[in-house]
């Protein structure tokens, strides 16, 4: 059975721990010795605040497109994404395995689903890396009668929520 610690903050490119209260994850299958669902792990209750500082943190690092990541290269951009998901395959077993508890999938449903997961992130860094290897400029196109040059980069701040 998983123990998922997500006790913590990730604020600002620093994780630190979590001193307030926290949210018990569970499983659909109940545990024989409790009658309860499983406990499979812990997140962090993080509040409105922790939101906001957490927003107002990637808009200094965005710094109005003059930050580190929107000001390196897209090469640069596609190495630093890589190097993560590298990070992630030796954690694989441990994901599917949480998956498994989680959304109760089987062994091969929970490790196919990993592989697409993985399969997708690298197909988007091939489309990435076909986008601007043929004009260093973007390639030119043509949308309603304007014709113009489209590249890919940052744009701004977003959020994502799992």
């Amino acid at each position: 059975k998983p123990d998922v610690d997500g006790a913590f903050k990730f604020v600002g490119g620093e994780r630190t721990p979590w001193e307030g209260d926290i949210t018990e994850v569970t499983s659909p299958i109940i545990d024989d010795s409790t009658g309860k669902r499983a406990l499979i792990g812990r997140v962090a209750a993080l509040q409105e605040s922790d939101a906001v500082e957490a927003v107002e943190a990637a808009a200094k690092a965005w710094d109005k497109g003059q930050g580190t990541w929107p000001q390196m290269s897209l090469a640069a951009r596609i190495a630093a994404i890589r190097r993560f998901i590298d990070c992630l395959k030796p954690s694989r077993e441990r994901i599917v395995n949480a998956l498994m508890w989680e959304i109760c999938k089987n062994s091969t449903d929970a490790a196919a689903e990993y592989g697409r997961t993985m399969k997708f992130a690298e197909a988007v860094i091939d489309a990435l890396e076909g986008s601007d290897s043929t004009e260093a400029f973007g390639d030119w196109t043509t949308v309603s009668g304007i014709r113009g040059r489209v590249r890919r980069g940052p744009v701004g701040v977003t959020m994502m929520l799992a």
